[in-house]
């Protein structure tokens, strides 16, 4: 697991990620929002976990008066 840009990602466990754990991987994101993970060159097939979510303050304050109705 790792997070990049607020992104946490996760890489799929096999022989080569295995031998990864605390070293350093390079991350590349394309200008489609695609992001690739590689190790020493190779592509590590990987998923990401959470999507960058922003709360409005505009959510925030329609949310403050629906806990006063109820």
């Amino acid at each position: 697991m790792l997070t990049y840009d607020r992104k946490r990602i996760k890489l799929e466990i096999n022989d080569l990620t295995r031998g990864l754990v605390g070293k350093f991987v390079d991350v590349y994101e394309y200008g489609c929002g695609r992001i690739q993970v590689r190790a020493n060159g190779v592509v590590l097939p990987n998923t990401i976990l959470n999507p960058e979510r922003r709360i409005t303050h505009a959510a925030i304050t329609e949310n403050k008066r629906l806990s006063a109705v109820l």
